[in-house]
Parts: C-alpha cells; structure tokens; sequence
C-alpha cells in the first residue's frame, strides 16, 4: 500500500516537474475505441509507472512480449529486459572495444537490438546485437560515421528496415534501410527546418512499419514537446512533425507502440507510458 501511495505521489507532481498544461483531455462516450495512428494525435494525461527501476530508453517488441531497456545500480549501467511493463533482469551483452553501452534499441521482431556503445570521442559505435542462448551477442557495426553527440532510433520491421541516426552537430538526421538483410546502406537525410525542430539532441524512434517516428521537438520560440510525424509509404521522406497533445513537455526517449495507442518515455529515473485519448 506504501508503494501504490508513492507511486500516485510521483505522478501528482509531474504536472509541476513537467509543466503539463492544466488541459483536460476527456474520453467520448461508450467503449473504448480501437487505437489509430490516423491525423493529429493525443494522449491521456494520466501517466502509468512501467517499472520501479532505475531505467531509461525503454523499447518492446510485441510479437514475442519483450522489451530492453538501459538501467542504473548506483554508478553502474547495465541492459536489463522483462515482458512488456514487467519487471526488468540484468541480461549477458558481449563486451566490445567500444566501451560501456549507453543505449539500446529492441528491433520489432525482438530477435535483434541496436547497441550504442560510449568511447572517446570518435570510437563511439552503433553495434547490431543478436539474441542468442548466452545473450546478446555482437554480430557487426552500422556503417555510420558516430559523433559523440550522436543517437541511433528504434529499427522499423523486416525486410527493407530503417533506422535513423541524429547528427545534432551536424545538423542531419540521416534515414539507412537495411537491403539484403544485415547490410545497410544510407537513403536519405533531412534537416532541423524538414523536421520541425531546431535541435536534433533527441532520438527519433520509428514505429515496427515505419510510417511512424517520435521525438523530443524544438520550436524556435524554445517551446519543448514530443513530436510525431509521418508518411504514407516507405518511399517517402517524413514530413514535419506534429507536437503531441498530453505528453509532458520535458521528457525524453519517447517510443510509440506499433498501433499508436501508447507513447513510452523516460523521466524521474523511471519509464512511464500515456495511452492514446480514447483508450
């Protein structure tokens, strides 16, 4: 019971910690209706706890009820992973070269995961992990040339993924696809005015189709906010995005389920999700 009142008294103060709009975003009438990733979208005010852990860039993957995440024990960082909103465990992850791994990424599929691995500057790396029976095992580095500034998105679904890495000092997000399988090449990149925001220090995380992407926006009045944009095929470029209504301002590491019905972020040291208006 002193847990469950904890947890309530954490979220009470995220309107002030996170600077909600003192907007009510009421559900129509009748049952609940199905999620959809269709025009402007927002969310329930109401955040839910995924977790009492020390946790951030917290990805899932549906098809097999996993999801990883990047967790803290003191000063130590490890990769942690449990079913969906479950309690997380300590996972083996090969050591590399590279050094401590900052950040990772659940592919869809959750047979494979986007490690980034924090050197020095100019050793940075992003690696593609494989599941296998003794962990997560290295298999080989994306092509990208890493800053230290740099931060790599959730892959969207085989064949033909895509993922895309910010390059905030060099002002470009760059889009790669993944064709034939494990060889990835680059596709396109856009710019801060194509995307929406003046600054690229966030992630940009897509959804298992890749029609999709979240991310920490910008404004050029200094307006903080979650973003979606999106496009109607693969073949196309994302247009600019779109702030999300009822995600707190100040979050980072947002990550949409493949439905939209629920956005997951990082913030007090913990994850949280909002569902989709509706649900």
């Amino acid at each position: 019971m002193k847990q469950a009142l904890a947890i309530v008294g954490a979220l009470v103060g995220c309107n002030q910690v996170y600077g909600l709009e003192a907007v009510l975003l009421v559900d129509a009438p009748g049952p609940d209706a199905a999620p959809s990733c269709a025009g402007t979208l927002a969310y329930r005010q109401e955040l839910q706890q995924v977790i009492l852990q020390a946790c951030e860039h917290y990805t899932s993957a549906a098809d097999i009820d996993r999801a990883l995440a990047s967790c803290n024990r003191g000063a130590r960082r490890y990769i942690a992973e449990g079913p969906i909103d479950g309690v997380l465990q300590e996972v083996a992850v090969e050591v590399t070269a590279a050094g401590a791994a900052l950040l990772t990424r659940l592919a869809p599929e959750g047979d494979r995961a986007i490690i980034h691995h924090l050197g020095t500057s100019g050793t940075d790396k992003f690696s593609v992990y494989r599941r296998e029976p003794a962990g997560w095992m290295r298999a080989y580095a994306l092509p990208a040339v890493v800053d230290y500034d740099d931060s790599i998105g959730t892959p969207s679904r085989r064949p033909n993924a895509r993922v895309l890495h910010a390059r905030p000092n060099a002002g470009l997000v760059d889009e790669y696809v993944e064709e034939p399988a494990d060889t990835w090449r680059w596709l396109r990149s856009y710019t801060t005015t194509e995307l929406g925001t003046i600054s690229l220090y966030t992630q940009f995380n897509l959804t298992p189709d890749g029609l999709h992407v979240v991310y920490q926006g910008f404004l050029f009045d200094g307006t903080l906010a979650i973003y979606h944009g999106q496009r109607a095929s693969l073949d196309e470029p994302f247009g600019r995005g779109v702030a999300i209504a009822g995600i707190p301002r100040t979050v980072h590491d947002a990550f949409m389920t493949h439905d939209c019905g629920r956005i997951y972020f990082s913030g007090l040291s913990s994850v949280f999700y909002a569902r989709q208006v509706g649900q």
